[in-house]
This record gives C-alpha cells, structure tokens and sequence, in this order.
C-alpha cells in the first residue's frame, strides 16, 4: 500500500529502460547515490544492467520482446516475452513497494511500466530525444507525467502532462563543464596544447561509415587539427593501424580509443567541435559544454536523430551533414576544418549551445517524480 512521502525524496524508486548510451545514462544520473533504496528493471545483456552494478543498484532482468519489423512468429515470441516480463517485473515490484516507476522508454520498459500500473505505481517517463519513439507513445496513457529534455516534445504528446526539465547530464561530466578553466585543464591532461581540436563520436558503440569516413580523411584532418575518436570496439584495430599510416610526426593528432567513460568529461571540454551521430545525449552533453557540432544523424531508430539534429540546427548550435558516408569523406573533412576555422561562426554556434543547457535539470526531474508520486499517495 502507497503511504504519504515527503516531495523531497523519490526513494524507493524502480527505473525501466535500456539500450543506448543516451537513454541508459540519465536513469543513472538522476538516481546516483540511492544505492540498495533503487531497483533497475532492463535486459540481461543490456548495459544498463553494467551502469546498475557501478551505481551500486541491485539490477532484475525482466523480458522483454520488440514489435516493430517483426514477422508474425517474431511477433507471437515478443508477446510471449512481453508476458513474461510483465509477471516477472508485477512480483518484484510488488516486492519493493517503490513509490514510483521511472521509465526511459525502448521496448524494455512496456512490461515494468505496465506491471507498476497494474500495482497502482505512479509512472514518470522520460523522453531524451525530440521525438518520442513507439515505447514512450504507447506508454504514454499510463504515465503520470513525462519529463523531456525540450519543450518542442510536446507537440508529439498532446494529452499528457508534459514537463520540459532538460537532459540530465552525468555528474562526473558536469564536475568538468562547470569549471571555469575546463579548457585548458582538459588539454593539459591530454597534453595537447593550443591546437583545435575535432571530437569525432559515433554513438556509445561507435559508426562504421563515420569511422571509416575518418580513417580515408584522416592526412587531410589531422592536418588542421588534433583528433579524438571514439571508434566501438569494433573499430580498434582498424584505428590503430590508420594512426601507424600516418607520418609519425602526425600520429600524435590522432587519439583513437574504443570507449570513452570516465575521460568523456575531458574530451568534452577539450573540444573545440562535435562531429558525431546525434542520439539523446547530444541534446544534453554539447550544451552543457558549449560545443558547436556537425551532426551526422542516423536513419534507424524511427529518425529520433535526424529530428535531434534538425532541433540543434534550428537553434544555431549545429550544422547537418547529409551526404552519404564514407563515399565523401574527403567532403566530411573539408566541412568540419571549414567550421573549426570559421571563428565568427563558431563563437555564434558555442553562445547558442549553450544556450540550452539546463544545469538543474537532475533537481527538475527529482523534484517532479516526487511530486507526482506524492500526489498519487495522498
């Protein structure tokens, strides 16, 4: 049974959600520090099940299954996982007693979320991306309120309570943006000097075409300025082989590595421009850092990253690259070190990133899950 709860405080709290970086991480922000009084429900094999245990959050893997392009088998054995996890994630929610659900939306949150409501569970989700995928659409007549990093959401969820808090970037990297000397403390860790430098990220698991549109461009990129890359897993030896290609007075330029975590801060605050996929986490991460950024969405995922990218643009805060990759890396070059260069533009494009940044954005939604878990316990 629910009982009254001070508006302060949003623990117990389950979360419900997996699958990318920018949908995993700001679970993980906003319950930081709650330890054994939060339960991540998520996939087996998920990362969020990674971030969980380095968050010190007891992790219950609950089944779940994908409908969108699946055949009618496919389809009978999503329901089936679907089912599963609803009655895996009902019994231990019905265990925890949490007094709300807090979900980031992929297919992996239907059962919790439909499990928290059938227990009377308030339910908040969070939407990170313009564009609001098929999970946070369905979900959405079961939420008490959905928070979302814009306020231009909203047009896409009309009947809900929309609440406009901003993306809850990670401590750890807001302990490198809020310094007033993040600049030349970055570069001096990296010992990269006064050089510009291009931050090139393909997403959390890396991009094939990005990387091997930056591997055919690098003489001309590394030419102009230094180059930190994260490339996936997938992506390292090839990285590695490119940087032994170059002349080896060069080869310091580039800085190739397969996962940045806990440098991701530095890099950010290193850089003097984004060229990268535009998943949820540039909404929050180049805004809090004022990097101006050439955005390459992708076209999975419903197009969440080409409306991304298309809200960054509008802005002032980003260009969009749309020619095909790595057919036109020599393009890729000429675009980015044109940018990098510009410095007129480049100051205009920092001011309006960050312009979007919302600090508080961790207090916003805290403040908001109690909230509504308050008023659904009175």
């Amino acid at each position: 049974m629910m009982v009254a709860m001070s508006r302060a405080d949003i623990s117990p709290i389950a979360l419900a959600g997996g699958g990318t970086a920018g949908h995993v991480y700001p679970a993980g922000a906003v319950v930081a520090g709650m330890g054994g009084t939060a339960i991540w429900l998520g996939r087996e094999a998920g990362m969020e099940r990674h971030l969980a245990r380095d968050l010190g959050i007891p992790f219950a893997a609950t089944g779940a299954g994908a409908v969108a392009g699946r055949n009618a088998l496919q389809l009978l054995q999503s329901a089936l996982a679907n089912l599963r996890g609803f009655l895996s994630a009902r019994h231990i929610l019905s265990e925890r007693h949490p007094y709300a659900l807090f979900a980031t939306g992929g297919y992996v949150s239907v059962p919790p979320v439909l499990a928290a409501r059938s227990l009377s569970i308030p339910v908040i989700l969070f939407l990170p991306d313009i564009e609001p995928g098929l999970a946070i659409r369905f979900l959405a007549r079961f939420a008490s309120a959905i928070v979302c990093t814009a306020a231009e959401s909203a047009r896409y969820l009309r009947g809900a309570s929309v609440v406009p808090t901003g993306y809850p970037v990670r401590p750890e990297l807001r302990a490198w943006s809020g310094r007033p000397d993040r600049r030349a403390a970055a570069r001096s860790e990296l010992g990269i000097g006064e050089d510009p430098v291009i931050l090139v990220m393909g997403g959390s698991q890396g991009a094939r075409a990005i990387n091997e549109a930056v591997w055919t461009a690098l003489p001309r990129l590394v030419g102009g300025a230094t180059v930190l890359h994260q490339t996936g897993l997938a992506g390292a030896d090839d990285s590695l082989r490119a940087r032994r290609s170059l002349p080896e007075w060069l080869q310091d330029r580039y800085r190739p590595t397969p996962f940045v975590s806990l440098e991701l801060g530095m890099w950010l605050a290193a850089a003097d421009l984004f060229v990268g996929r535009a998943g949820a986490s540039t909404l929050g991460e180049l805004p809090a850092f004022s990097l101006p950024a050439l955005l390459i969405p992708g076209s999975f995922a419903g197009g969440h990253q080409r409306a991304n990218a298309a809200y960054l643009a509008r802005q002032g805060a980003a260009h969009i690259y749309t020619s095909p990759l790595p057919e036109s890396a020599a393009a890729l070059a000429q675009e980015a070190l044109a940018l990098l260069y510009d410095r007129a533009g480049q100051e205009q494009r920092r001011t309006a990133m960050g312009l979007l940044d919302r600090p508080g954005s961790i207090d916003a939604i805290r403040a908001t899950i109690a909230r509504f878990a308050f008023e659904d316990a009175r």
